[in-house]
């Protein structure tokens, strides 16, 4: 009878339920703006359901039809708090298409291990000095 109850103590224990932990799920990624001035500082904020405490890796590109090229500075990593992750940007002016195709557009892709979400563009504005006489 020994054997009888430790497998009914085996078997209870393995039907007990225990904690699930869910998967960390990217939402959406957008900028905090629409455009903006070449120099001036927005955010990117990235949406996920399950990912607190995850790290977000950034990477932003200026969009092009063939081939998107890469900025010259990336923004820092950031980790998600209450559902949202945020880091900045300052914008920075790249020619499009040889300049026949500015204002350039950008977009970035947010990282959290193997998945992706990529915001829509955004355009910057070439800033020019204004001289008054």
């Amino acid at each position: 009878m020994m054997v009888a109850e430790e497998a009914a103590a085996s078997c209870a224990s393995d039907s007990e339920i225990s904690p699930t932990t869910l998967e960390c799920k990217l939402l959406g990624a957008y900028w905090e703006r629409e455009s903006i001035m070449e120099g001036n500082v927005t955010k990117l904020i990235v949406l996920g359901e399950n990912c607190e405490g995850e790290s977000v890796e950034f990477k932003i590109y200026e969009d092009d039809t063939l081939s998107n090229d890469n900025v010259n500075i990336l923004p820092p990593g950031a980790i998600f708090v209450n559902g949202t992750a945020e880091t900045s940007w300052t914008a920075e002016w790249q020619d499009d298409c040889s300049g026949l195709c500015n204002p350039p557009e950008y977009f970035f892709e947010a990282i959290v291990e193997n998945q992706k979400v990529k915001s829509g563009n955004m355009e910057v504005e070439k800033y020019t000095e204004i001289v008054e006489c």
